[in-house]
């Protein structure tokens, strides 16, 4: 299972793209109920920019790493960081 990093930043859409054209989009919000929880709306895009998958990622209270998720046939954990994610 891999772990992917993302910065904790509220709010905000925020697009990466990778070498092969394909990419994902994601926000991050707080759980509106409980503050110190968190949820991932993220979106898997093609080489030409559109969404082919939509996936809600979920955290437990008080974790900054997900719960397991699937893309593309693999299984996957979102760590949320402080600091924005280093270069591939």
């Amino acid at each position: 299972m891999e772990i992917i990093s993302l910065p904790l930043q509220l709010d905000r859409y925020i697009k990466q793209r990778y070498r092969d054209g394909t990419g994902m989009g994601y926000v991050v919000n707080r759980n509106p109920f409980e503050l110190n929880q968190y949820g991932v709306h993220l979106d898997l895009l093609d080489k030409k920019g559109k969404v082919y998958q939509k996936i809600e990622v979920y955290f437990d209270q008080d974790q900054r790493l997900s719960q397991p998720f699937e893309a593309n046939g693999r299984r996957y954990r979102l760590m949320l960081t402080e600091e924005p994610p280093k270069p591939n």
